[in-house]
């Protein structure tokens, strides 16, 4: 009799080990739009997992997300509850040889996207009028930033103002009017309710989103059919508008759980109003093979190329 309460209290004490695990969120922002999402997809990726009794978020700011990038690939727990959102634009500054990013693109463990950029286009906001030199923030102290690549993929001069530690700072900086414009996500821009004119937009290729039928899209502007080119790998990789990843090498196992979860939690009917209402994103899954199949696209870019236009 004794043997079994033992063996009974084991089992109680295992299933409280098993329920006190803590999916943790890696994020480059506290009150950025992508970290209010990541909270979002936390809350509902913990339904989808049965041993996740809290999320915590993680704030690793600096570089646009290149920091928090860097910190989910080399320093991040590998034992699977360990997750992070990355910027739309990480997996292509670092195939264009950015110096600050100590981590390799189609390594990470890959869970997909919660948004597609076909849907949701970046735009350039302006509060004055098309001047011959716009000034710009950008938070990338690099030189392949997408300032650099729109002035050399277009006869468009942006002057980039760099430094910034991250989106709010540039937003409040232009609405100081200390800047002249700068590139925000469409749902960014609306969530956030910032004035100005758009004055260009990119992601979907040649197609003008159907909310911005008067603007022209970057593909349109483009100089020559070496700019065209450069433009759709730079929009291949848009795709992946809010990606989310875990650190390479992480259990097999484990990596399955995370996709599931995340999959279902895209999927989920109250996420999808949620993130709609608070956010003004519509979801949409990339899968995580999806998701490895563009980085395998773009790890095959001539590096050389994308140096010539960006360096």
């Amino acid at each position: 009799m004794k043997i079994v309460f033992l063996y009974i209290l084991f089992l109680l004490s295992s299933v409280s080990l098993a329920e006190t695990k803590t999916l943790t969120i890696i994020t480059w922002g506290a009150s950025t739009q992508p970290s209010i999402n990541a909270r979002i997809v936390g809350k509902y990726m913990q339904k989808y997992m049965s041993d996740i009794t809290e999320v915590e978020l993680k704030v690793v700011p600096g570089a646009g997300g290149i920091v928090a990038a860097n910190y989910i690939y080399n320093i991040a727990e590998k034992d699977g509850y360990t997750i992070g959102i990355i910027s739309r634009t990480t997996p292509i500054r670092s195939l264009l040889s950015e110096p600050n990013a100590k981590f390799e693109p189609k390594n990470f463990t890959w869970l997909g996207s919660a948004s597609d950029g076909r849907k949701d286009v970046n735009i350039l906001v302006s509060n004055v009028l098309y001047k011959e030199r716009l000034i710009i923030g950008d938070n990338n102290s690099g030189d392949s930033s997408i300032v650099d690549f729109v002035n050399r993929t277009t006869n468009l001069k942006l002057n980039k103002v760099s430094g910034y530690k991250d989106q709010p700072e540039i937003r409040l900086s232009y609405e100081r009017k200390e800047i002249d414009a700068f590139f925000n996500s469409l749902s960014g821009h609306n969530y956030n309710k910032v004035q100005g004119k758009i004055l260009l937009q990119y992601g979907s290729g040649m197609q003008r989103s159907s909310k911005l039928l008067e603007v022209p899209t970057l593909m349109e502007l483009a100089k020559n059919e070496e700019s065209r080119y450069l433009i759709s790998i730079l929009e291949l990789s848009n795709i992946l508008t809010r990606p989310y990843v875990a650190p390479p090498d992480i259990p097999s196992q484990q990596a399955e759980k995370l996709r599931i979860a995340f999959t279902k939690t895209i999927n989920d009917s109250d996420y999808i109003k949620e993130v709609d209402a608070l956010l003004g994103i519509e979801a949409s899954l990339v899968d995580w093979k999806q998701a490895h199949e563009i980085m395998d696209k773009l790890s095959q870019v001539e590096k050389d190329l994308l140096k010539n236009v960006l360096n």
